[in-house]
C-alpha cells in the first residue's frame, strides 16, 4: 500500500509534519510494511466473519454468529503487532469513552448488595424480591434483569469494539489509491446480497436476500450503497488537475454499477423506512458536498434544489404498491404500524429504570410488565434503537455510548473538507451509511442485528481514521494507553467464549445439565431447554421453570406455567404466588391472564376469573377463541358470560356470536345476540350471516323474526301486510337466506329494472336470449310463514314473449311440494302490468313457503325463448289464523 511520506505527530494538540521515508536504514519502512500486511489480513479474516454473520441471517442464528466471534478473535491477533511497531493512538478520549463503555456494562453484570440496588435501581430490586419464592432471599443481585443477555451482549460490544480499533488503525495507515481499502470488503457484501434480491425479485419471493427480514436487508443495503456510489464517484472524478486513467474510469464504472444494483435492491425489498433512509442519506451527502464546494450566495438555491429532488425521488421512485404501504402507514394507521403504542410504553419502562437501565438486552423480559398496547404480539426489540438503549442502559450507559458515537463524528468537517478527494468522497460515503442507519433505527432495530451492527462500527471506524492521514510512525507520548493490550485481551476473550459456545450450540443444545454447566461461563439457553422438554415431564420440567425465572424473574409466562404446574400436582397453596407474581408481571398479557383465571375457577372464585377473561378479552383479537374456549369448557352460563365475561366492545360480541354459530351453541348464540343487538354492536353483513345460520338450521321463524327485528324501521311492514321481504324490490338484492336468491341460468338474464317498474323504485327483469329452452330462471324466495290463511299478490308484465310455453309465477312448500303448490297462469306475447293474486291455506305442516319464477320447457322444434319479462309488487299478507280452504 501506498502510505505517502507525509506523516504527523500530535504533540500537545499541534501537528508535525516528517519525512520518515528519508531515514537512513529504513527499519521504519520494513516495519510499516510488516505491520500494514497483518492489518490486512486481520480485516480480510474480519470481512470473512462479517459475511459469515451475514449470511446467518444478519447474525440471529446463534451458530452462525459464534463462528464469526471466532473469526473476530483470530483478526484480533492478527493484528496484536510487535511492540517494537507503535499502534496509532490518536484519539485517547475515545478509546477511555469506550473503554468505560464496556465496564459500565460489566457492571450490569456484577452482583451488588441489595441494599444499594434498592437505592439505584428500586425497580429492578422489587424483581428481586418477588422472585424470593423461588430463590430463597438474595442479599446480592445484578443490576440487570438478565444478566445472561447482558453478558452477552457485552460480548457483542467487544466485538464491535475490536472491529473499531482495527479498522481505524488500518484507515489510519492508507493514503493515496489505497484509502479505500477498508470498504471494499464492504462493496463485496453488499453487491452479494444484491445479487440475491434481484434472484428473489425474479423468482417472486420476499427480497430479503440472506436475511429473513427485508428490512435488515433494507438496512444493510442502506449503509453500504453510498461508500459504493462514492467510491464509485472518486474513481471516475479522479484527483484534483489530474487526468483520470482508463483504469480509473472502468473500475469507478464497475463500482457505480454494484451501487446501481444495491439501489434497486433496496426498492425490490418494498422496506418504506429503508427506501426513506437511503434517500436522506442521498440528502445528507449532497448537503455536506454543496457546502463546502460553492460559494455562499448560491448555497440557498443548490439546498432548495437538493430538497426538491429529493421530494421527487421519493414519489416517483418507489413502487406502487411500497406507496400505498407508506400511505397507510402513515394515514389509516395511526399506530405506525403498532410501533408508537410500545415506545409509548417503553416511557413508562425507562421511567422505571431511569439511571442504570434494566440491562442491556433485557428489553424482551422486562418489557412485558409495561406493555399496553398491541398486546397480542410479545416484542423483543421497541423498534426505535435509540429509545431501547436508553430502557437497557439508562441515561448514564447512554450517555456514554453517545459520547463514544460522538468522538467518533467529531472532526468529520475536516474530513469532508480534505485536501484530497479520496479521503472526501470516503468521509461522504461513510457519513452517509451512519446517517441512513440512524434515520432506519428510528423506527425498527437494525443496530441489534449484529451484523448490521458491525457494518455501522466499520463506517464509524473508517470515519475516525480518516481525520488524521498518520502513519504508523507518528509517536508521541501524550497519547494515551497501548491499544495492544486491549487486542489481546479481547482476542483472547473471544476466541474462550466463542469455541465452547459453538461446541454447546452444535452438540448440547437442550440438554438441561449441559446448558446449566455451561451458564457458568456466560453461554446460557434455558429457553431451548424448556421447549425441548414437554410439559407433562414433571420434575425436570418444573426445575426448568424455577431456573429461567431465577435468570429471568421479569417474565411472567414461567411465573405462570409455574403455578400450573403446581395446581396440577395439588399444591394450591404453592401455587398461587405464582400467579400473583404473573398478574404482577403481565397485566395486559392476554395468555397469562387466562392461565391465572384457570387458577381462580378451579379453586372457586369465579367472579376474579370471570373479570380476568374480560380483561383479556378487552385488549386481544389474537386470543378470543381461546377465551371462549375457556368459556365452553368450563360452561359458564350465558347470562354471567353476557354481563361479567364479555367487555362492552363490538368486535368481541361479533366474534363470540360468529364462534358460538360454528360451535353450533344456539341457546348461547340467541342470547349474545339479543344483547349486541340493543346495543347496537351489529351491522348488517353480521346479522344476515346469523339470519343465514338460522335458516341453515331450519329455524325459519326466528330467523324471519330477527331479521324483522334488526331491520325495524328499514323494512316497513315486514311480517305485518307483507311476510315477503324485498317484495317491491327497493333494495339491492343480498345473499341474505330470506331475500330473493338469483342463480345464473343460460339462456336468462336477471337484473333490476329502475325504468320499468309497477311500484317503488325498481322491478325485477327477465332477459330472454333466444338461446335455451329456458326452464328454471334462477330466481326464487324463501318465505317462513305461521298456519293460516294468507293472500298472495304481484304485478307481472312481458314484451315479445315466443314460442307457446310462457312464464310462470309459482308458490309452493319449499320442505315438500306435495303439501302445497300453485302455479300462476302463463304470460306470452307482450301484456301491460297486470295483477294475478290467490288465496293460500297453510297448514301446520308447512313452515317455508318458496315463491320461485319458472316456465314449462316447450316441446315445439322452435323453443327457445326470447323477450322480456318484469315481475313486481309480490305480497304475501296473512288474513286469517285458520286455515279455510
Amino acid at each position: 500500500m501506498d502510505l505517502g511520506r507525509e506523516q504527523f505527530v500530535v504533540t500537545r494538540g499541534k501537528s508535525v509534519t516528517t519525512d520518515v521515508a528519508r531515514r537512513p536504514g529504513g527499519r521504519p519502512r520494513a516495519h510499516r510494511s510488516s505491520g500494514t500486511l497483518r492489518l490486512s489480513l486481520a480485516m480480510l479474516v474480519t470481512a470473512l466473519g462479517l459475511a459469515w454473520a451475514v449470511n446467518s441471517d444478519g447474525g440471529v442464528l446463534a451458530g452462525g454468529w459464534y463462528i464469526c466471534l471466532l473469526m473476530l478473535g483470530c483478526a484480533a491477533l492478527l493484528s496484536w503487532l510487535p511492540k517494537k511497531l507503535p499502534v496509532e493512538r490518536l484519539h485517547c478520549w475515545q478509546e477511555k469513552s469506550i473503554a468505560l463503555l464496556l465496564a459500565y456494562i460489566l457492571l450490569q453484570t456484577v452482583p451488588i448488595p441489595l441494599v444499594v440496588l434498592k437505592l439505584i435501581s428500586p425497580a429492578r430490586a422489587a424483581l428481586v424480591e418477588l422472585a424470593a419464592p423461588i430463590t430463597g432471599r438474595e442479599y446480592f443481585s445484578t443490576l440487570s434483569a438478565a444478566p445472561a443477555a447482558t453478558v452477552e451482549c457485552l460480548l457483542r460490544l467487544l466485538a464491535y469494539c475490536l472491529v473499531f480499533f482495527l479498522i481505524r488503525e488500518l484507515t489510519l495507515r492508507t493514503k493515496g489509491s489505497w484509502v479505500w481499502a477498508p470498504a471494499i470488503p464492504l462493496i463485496v457484501i453488499g453487491l452479494w446480497q444484491a445479487w440475491l434480491g434481484q434472484d428473489q425479485f425474479a423468482s417472486g419471493a420476499v427480497v430479503a436476500g440472506t436475511y429473513e427480514n427485508r428490512n435488515h436487508f433494507s438496512g444493510l443495503l442502506e449503509m453500504i450503497l453510498p461508500c459504493a456510489a462514492a467510491y464509485g464517484i472518486g474513481l471516475v472524478k479522479g484527483d484534483d488537475g489530474r487526468t483520470t486513467t482508463l483504469a480509473q474510469l472502468v473500475s469507478g464504472g464497475a463500482i457505480l454499477m454494484a451501487a446501481a444494483a444495491m439501489f434497486i435492491a433496496i426498492l425490490d425489498s418494498q422496506s418504506k423506512t429503508g427506501f426513506t433512509a437511503m434517500l436522506v442519506s442521498f440528502l445528507v451527502m449532497g448537503g455536506l458536498a454543496l457546502s463546502v464546494r460553492i460559494p455562499v450566495q448560491w448555497r440557498f438555491t443548490a439546498g432548495l434544489a437538493l430538497i426538491l429532488l429529493f421530494g421527487a425521488a421519493f414519489i416517483f421512485l418507489p413502487s406502487d404498491r411500497a406507496i400505498e404501504g407508506m400511505g397507510a402507514a402513515l394515514v389509516s394507521d395511526p399506530t405506525g404500524e403498532g410501533r408508537v403504542p410500545v415506545l409509548r410504553d417503553t416511557l413508562h419502562m425507562i421511567a422505571d429504570y431511569p439511571l442504570f437501565g434494566s440491562g442491556l438486552g433485557s428489553f424482551g423480559s422486562v418489557f412485558v410488565k409495561y406493555q399496553t398496547g398491541v398486546v397480542d404480539s410479545s416484542f423483543n426489540y421497541a423498534h426505535n434503537d435509540f429509545i431501547q438503549l436508553l430502557a437497557e442502559l439508562g441515561i448514564l450507559g447512554a450517555g456514554l455510548l453517545f459520547l463514544s458515537v460522538f468522538l467518533a463524528f467529531s472532526g468529520v468537517f475536516s474530513v469532508i473538507r480534505h485536501r484530497w478527494p479520496a479521503r472526501r468522497c470516503m468521509g461522504l460515503g461513510c457519513i452517509g451509511g451512519i446517517v441512513a442507519i440512524a434515520v432506519h433505527s428510528l423506527a425498527d432495530f437494525n443496530l441489534y442485528m449484529p451484523a448490521n451492527a458491525l457494518v455501522v462500527v466499520w463506517l464509524m471506524a473508517m470515519l475516525s481514521g480518516l481525520r488524521f492521514p498518520a502513519g504508523p510512525e507518528a509517536a508521541s507520548a501524550e497519547r494515551g494507553f497501548s491499544l495492544r493490550p486491549v487486542l489481546l485481551v479481547g482476542a483472547c476473550v473471544l476466541l474462550l467464549f466463542s469455541v465452547p459456545a459453538l461446541v454447546f450450540s452444535e452438540s448440547y443444545r437442550g440438554d438441561a445439565i449441559a446448558e446449566k454447566a455451561f451458564c457458568r461461563f456466560g453461554i446460557c439457553d434455558i429457553e431451548t431447554v424448556l421447549a425441548a422438554s414437554p410439559s407433562s415431564s414433571g420434575p425436570p420440567r418444573e426445575q426448568g421453570l424455577r431456573e429461567a425465572i431465577r435468570r429471568e424473574p421479569a417474565s411472567p409466562g414461567h411465573w405462570a406455567e409455574l403455578g400450573e404446574m403446581l395446581l396440577q400436582s395439588h399444591r394450591v397453596v404453592e401455587a398461587e404466588p405464582m400467579f400473583a407474581n404473573a398478574a404482577a408481571l403481565g397485566p395486559n398479557v392476554p395468555p397469562v391472564l387466562l392461565q391465572i383465571a384457570d387458577f381462580y375457577q378451579q379453586t372457586g372464585r369465579p367472579e376474579r376469573a370471570l373479570a380476568l377473561v374480560s380483561r383479556a378479552l378487552s385488549q386481544t383479537t389474537v386470543y378470543r377463541n381461546a377465551a371462549f374456549d375457556w368459556l365452553s369448557m368450563y360452561q359458564i352460563p350465558a347470562p354471567q358470560v353476557v354481563s361479567r365475561a364479555l367487555p362492552n366492545q363490538a368486535g368481541t360480541y361479533t366474534t363470540y356470536l360468529r364462534y358460538l354459530m360454528e360451535t353450533g351453541d344456539a341457546d348461547r348464540a340467541a342470547e349474545v345476540w339479543d344483547v349486541a343487538s340493543s346495543r347496537h354492536f351489529l351491522d348488517e353483513e353480521q346479522a344476515r350471516e346469523y339470519v343465514n345460520w338460522l335458516s341453515g338450521r331450519k329455524q325459519y321463524a326466528l330467523a324471519a323474526r330477527e331479521w324483522a327485528g334488526f331491520r325495524g324501521d328499514r323494512a316497513p311492514g315486514y311480517l305485518e301486510d307483507n311476510w315477503v321481504f324485498n317484495g317491491d324490490f327497493e333494495l339491492a338484492l343480498s345473499p341474505l337466506a330470506l331475500d330473493w336468491s338469483t342463480t345464473p341460468q343460460p339462456g336468462v338474464q336477471v337484473t333490476l329494472d329502475p325504468e320499468t317498474r309497477h311500484s317503488g323504485q325498481a322491478a325485477l327483469r327477465f332477459r330472454f336470449d333466444r338461446t335455451r329452452n329456458v326452464g328454471a330462471t334462477g330466481v326464487s324466495e324463501r318465505v317462513p310463514v305461521e298456519p293460516g290463511n294468507y293472500r298472495f299478490e304481484a304485478a307481472v308484465r312481458a314484451l315479445g314473449l315466443t314460442t307457446d310455453q310462457g312464464v310462470r309465477v309459482q308458490v309452493s312448500d319449499a320442505e315438500d311440494p306435495s303439501r302445497l303448490h300453485w302455479e300462476s297462469d302463463p304470460v306470452l306475447s307482450t301484456v301491460g302490468w297486470e295483477s294475478i293474486a290467490r288465496n293460500i291455506c297453510v297448514t301446520p305442516r308447512t313452515r317455508l313457503l318458496e315463491i320461485s319464477v319458472v316456465r314449462q320447457p316447450s316441446l315445439k322444434f322452435d323453443s327457445a325463448i326470447w323477450g322480456l319479462y318484469w315481475l313486481d309488487s309480490v305480497r304475501l299478507a296473512k288474513t286469517g289464523n285458520a286455515c279455510v280452504r
